[in-house]
């Protein structure tokens, strides 16, 4: 046999190190050869190892294939085996992102760069890399699995819930009136439940347009037998006003629609802001006109702001932006007001100094009265925020709301016969006029008597619920059984009880 035709003493193959080298490398069809998947070829190893796989790498061929394998996205990259869990993961992350985009207010439209962004960020997740959930993929997500999902939820919930009330309000959304329906009940387990139920848009807000969207939702949802009590804004369309006049309102049409007679309860947090409202307005300064006046002289323009800033470094008061008050909004009244106390020596050198200003601010800041009308507004509205706050918890029954209303009635009685005013005030009106003095303090009894008068009155309609005032009995408090077994709303409620004999 010729040297020429002698088989190699060795052969190389290829092992584990190599295919670490080269991940783009599979087994062949013998150890001595190797699998090229960019080029789908085989290449052989055997003289030279490793040298022969570098030297395909570098062949134009292989360069061209790998520019196209690069452009371009294999079909089976698309989809993934059951078993790998990737496929539930990504399902899980996209759901996950479409709540949040919910839960936090977000338009559908941010999404088109967050699927994106989470790639960037988290490059080495496989299950970042296969989301993949613009606005269109989040949108179908939102309204056809969570939302579905959560109103069964509601349903199984209910299930076994006998009783519950309904409740409504309107916001406006450019030219369109938009209603929210939300239903609260009791649950055994985890107590009062407040759940949404429909968002409606309407052309108007008439009691027929409202009264028909209650009852269109809950009949829907097979709930509106169920319905015993209602709840919305004190307007007249609602409730027909505070005596609860039976005519063209939402209320009358529910109990029309049910056939039995229900509960109506307006809205308390409504009750208190319009109480202050009232009072202040007994003032012979107009606060919240002021403090609209003052926020809007501001808010726009640079050159005023800058010169706001100037005084405030002079006299050395830290400068502080100030606050908008809507009047449509409950909790905005007290930190505007605040706000303005903290910057009201620059403020008043600022329109008492500066030419061109508006002569209905330079009056207030010239009246020696002005800040301690403000302390006093301040003061009244401390009562006032705290009770609002505490009306908007999520969970609040009836009778939470009653001794709500009750104790704010309480602390105004009390103010009122003792003439109570802050410290602050009382330091200030002690520099003032007697003349001025006087007119305060008519004003002070004027806005108390007009807040308790005005709470009284639209406390009336939750009277009826002082029979159930034992169930909010707390230790040391005592009750009398005649208040117990007063009638009214108690056989309101008995009449939709249905007892079981066999019991």
């Amino acid at each position: 046999m010729s040297s020429s035709t002698k088989r190699p003493r060795y052969s190389c193959t290829f092992t584990d190190v190599l295919k670490e080298k080269f991940p783009i490398m599979k087994d062949g069809r013998e150890p001595t050869e190797v699998f090229c998947s960019i080029c789908n070829n085989y290449v052989s190893i055997k003289f030279k190892g490793a040298a022969d796989i570098e030297k395909h790498i570098l062949t134009e061929k292989h360069k061209k294939n790998v520019l196209i394998v690069s452009s371009n996205t294999k079909i089976d990259s698309l989809f993934h085996p059951q078993s790998s869990g990737l496929t539930d993961k990504k399902s899980a992350a996209e759901a996950t992102l479409a709540f949040h985009t919910v839960k936090h207010h977000q338009s559908f439209k941010s999404m088109d760069c967050t699927s994106q962004l989470v790639k960037a960020i988290f490059a080495d997740s496989n299950t970042a890399n296969s989301i993949s959930c613009a606005r269109t993929k989040t949108e179908a997500i939102v309204t056809g699995v969570i939302s579905p999902w959560v109103i069964e939820q509601v349903k199984v919930s209910l299930q076994n819930v006998n009783y519950l009330g309904v409740s409504t309000d309107a916001s406006n959304h450019g030219a369109e009136k938009i209603f929210t329906i939300m239903i609260q009940f009791f649950d055994w387990q985890e107590g009062i439940k407040t759940k949404l139920l429909d968002v409606l848009s309407t052309p108007d807000e008439t009691a027929d347009t409202i009264t028909e969207i209650i009852k269109t939702s809950l009949h829907k949802h097979d709930l509106l037998t169920k319905c015993v009590s209602f709840t919305a804004d004190n307007a007249n369309v609602n409730f027909g006003g505070i005596n609860r006049r039976p005519g063209q309102n939402v209320l009358t049409n529910l109990k029309n629609i049910l056939e039995k007679d229900i509960v109506g309860v307006g809205c308390p947090a409504r009750i208190l802001h319009n109480c202050i409202q009232h009072g202040t307005d007994n003032l012979h300064i107009d606060i919240e006109s002021v403090v609209m006046k003052l926020f809007n002289y501001f808010s726009v323009y640079t050159v005023r702001t800058e010169a706001l800033k100037d005084i405030s470094e002079y006299i050395d008061v830290n400068y502080q932006k100030l606050l908008f008050h809507s009047k449509t909004r409950w909790l905005s009244l007290f930190p505007a007001i605040e706000r303005i106390l903290k910057m009201y020596e620059p403020l008043k050198q600022y329109f008492l100094s500066t030419p061109g200003v508006p002569i209905t601010l330079k009056n207030f800041f010239e009246n020696e009265l002005s800040e301690i009308y403000l302390f006093l507004a301040h003061s009244l509205m401390s009562i006032f925020q705290a009770r609002i706050e505490d009306i908007e918890r999520e969970g609040n029954s009836v009778l939470d709301i009653k001794r709500i209303l009750e104790s704010t009635h309480e602390i105004l009685v009390a103010r009122s016969n003792a003439n109570f005013m802050p410290l602050k005030v009382r330091e200030l009106l002690a520099k003032c006029t007697a003349e001025n003095q006087e007119v305060f303090k008519q004003d002070l009894k004027n806005m108390y008597k007009t807040c308790i008068e005005y709470l009284i009155k639209w406390m009336k309609p939750l009277d009826d619920f002082k029979v159930f005032n034992w169930l909010m009995l707390t230790r040391g408090e005592m009750i009398d059984f005649d208040q117990i077994a007063e009638k009214t709303l108690l056989e309101k409620v008995s009449s939709h009880i249905k007892y079981d004999k066999t019991e």
